[in-house]
């Protein structure tokens, strides 16, 4: 680890959250993050986010959904002569296989299978090698899209019958994907990217446990208006709230300034990677790390929805927190409302004069300090 690392740690701010969800016996979700430790690794390899979302009974979604992560990790790190984007797809193929032989080994394990989303953050932008429904997003100037196509039965119907996603017979599954590392032989890993790297754009990954109780456009305001931390507990509270019916993981990063100049000259293999793009200048995510207009991989973005602050959201957070005030009332839960009183006096002046950016985050705070009040509970003796 070189005296730079700094400036890597320094140029992204992240935060990763796996929760059980309310309605399953156990988490099947799996992630992992493997940051740049040095110039040298962010230039030819860097920065990795994983996010699993596995399939099997008893415990073999957990299994598979790891064997994932750990794999991708471990192969993508030793392999030296491919480019990133085929050094990273060829680690999601090699999971794959993985699975496929422990699934041969065990009965227990027959046909676990799992999704995957691989996020590389590069010098010259965002690659990703995804499989199945979980989802990657990114959010830029009140702007989100989604940058990975769903493999699932629903969005095949939709380009078949050339529906918008939204769109799709309410008669479809939901829940029914088309594509998993694991269960069949043949596998298609899609890369997508290099997608432009800026000071401010948040990249969002997660499992359907998300993405299917939270639209896209509320995400957006709530990547706008919260920290990472703060982004990804409310996220996963809300989705509980909304009934939790599955596990629920997420990954948030952040591109942040960084005003040390990086190499402008990468040596090895990985300059001509980098010859196809722009020159790097001052910073390691910043308005002049443009790259072309092409995207040498995949079709994406798929959605792309615009998700400024607004009243309507505002609305909604107000009433789930008067709703949970209800239910705390008559359950006679020992919960110590001062801090969250506060938070909905701001959220309620800023609705006043229609800063509703404000009064999200109020209301998100809010309902955090709640839930973890309402976790910190004591059952009470029969």
């Amino acid at each position: 680890m070189d005296s730079s690392q700094s400036r890597w740690m320094k140029s992204i701010l992240y935060s990763a959250k796996t929760d059980i969800g309310l309605r399953r016996a156990n988490n099947q979700d799996a992630h992992a993050i493997v940051l740049a430790d040095s110039l040298s690794h962010w230039q030819e390899k860097g920065h990795l986010l994983i996010v699993a979302d596995g399939m099997g009974a008893h415990a073999a979604g957990e299994v598979a959904s790891q064997m994932a992560t750990d794999t991708i990790t471990m192969s993508y790190s030793k392999q030296v002569k491919e480019l990133p984007p085929l050094a990273l797809q060829k680690a999601v193929y090699d999971a794959h296989q993985q699975i496929r032989e422990q699934s041969g080994k065990d009965d227990a394990f027959r046909d676990m299978g799992t999704t995957v989303d691989a996020l590389l953050l590069l010098p010259q932008g965002a690659v990703i090698a995804h499989v199945g429904d979980s989802r990657v997003y990114r959010w830029r100037n009140q702007k989100i899209e989604q940058l990975t196509f769903d493999h699932s039965l629903v969005w095949e119907v939709c380009v078949a019958f050339k529906l918008p996603f939204d769109q799709a017979p309410l008669d479809i599954p939901r829940n029914q994907i088309t594509r998993s590392l694991g269960p069949t032989e043949k596998l298609k890993v899609d890369l997508e990217g290099p997608y432009t790297i800026e000071v401010g754009d948040v990249f969002l990954m997660c499992s359907d446990g998300l993405s299917g109780q939270i639209n896209d456009q509320e995400i957006g305001q709530i990547l706008e208006v919260l920290t990472p931390d703060d982004a990804t507990e409310t996220l996963i509270n809300l989705a509980n709230l909304r009934g939790g019916p599955d596990n629920i993981t997420i990954i948030v990063a952040k591109a942040i300034e960084s005003k040390e100049p990086v190499s402008q000259k990468p040596q090895g293999f990985f300059g001509a990677f980098l010859s196809l793009f722009r020159e790097i200048r001052q910073s390691l995510f910043s308005p002049s790390l443009h790259i072309s207009s092409d995207v040498p991989y995949g079709n994406g973005p798929y959605t792309s929805h615009s998700c400024p602050p607004s009243a309507e959201f505002t609305e909604k957070l107000a009433s789930i927190l008067q709703q949970f005030r209800q239910v705390t009332q008559n359950n006679k839960w020992e919960i110590s409302w001062e801090r969250a009183d506060l938070r909905e006096e701001a959220a309620l002046a800023a609705v006043h004069s229609r800063s509703y950016g404000t009064a999200i985050r109020e209301y998100c705070l809010a309902i955090n300090f709640l839930m973890q009040e309402l976790k910190n509970q004591k059952p009470k003796k029969s």
